[in-house]
């Protein structure tokens, strides 16, 4: 009898040595638990940061091409969808603001622009977005027999 009380002892020390040894070990994997989730935050902003630019050059190539119809620059924004983002894992839309302008030298000709570009990114992990700001001077040229403003239908006439 006396064996099997010794053996239980035995375990019991163990078990009490191994608790130990894991309260030991805690405060010393915590910080690098901490550091590892810091670098998985920096390197989203990276990639982030990494991305804007190249939104930012494509957005210039489109307005380059008048790919972006003039109604929808005035409109403010875009949403960016997954095939932009390159499957990255993001959320995000881009907005112009239009705010500075003067006619040229020739008013009939059409309007000079300084065109703020704002790509707003959001990772999944955040709840906030990240706004990128970029400014683009555009010449807005009215082509001969094109009206600045949409032409207003007279029903009067018609009738």
């Amino acid at each position: 009898m006396k064996r099997k009380s010794k053996r239980l002892f035995q375990l019991l020390e163990v078990m009490i040595a191994m608790f130990l040894v894991a309260l030991c070990i805690l405060p010393l994997i915590h910080p690098h638990l901490f550091m590892y989730q810091e670098q998985r935050k920096m390197l989203r902003k990276l990639q982030m940061d990494h991305m804007a630019p190249l939104l930012y050059a494509g957005v210039v190539i489109q307005l380059y091409k008048n790919g972006i119809p003039w109604q929808q620059i005035k409109e403010g924004q875009f949403p960016l969808d997954a095939n932009v983002l390159n499957g990255l894992p993001y959320q995000g839309y881009i907005s112009f603001d239009t705010g500075k302008h003067k006619p040229n030298d020739e008013p009939a000709t059409g309007t000079d622009y300084l065109l703020k570009v704002i790509i707003h990114l959001k990772s999944p992990q955040d709840n906030q977005f990240t706004d990128y700001t970029y400014e683009v001077f555009m010449k807005r040229k009215i082509k001969e027999g094109q009206d600045t403003e949409p032409k207003k239908i007279d029903d009067t006439k018609s009738k």
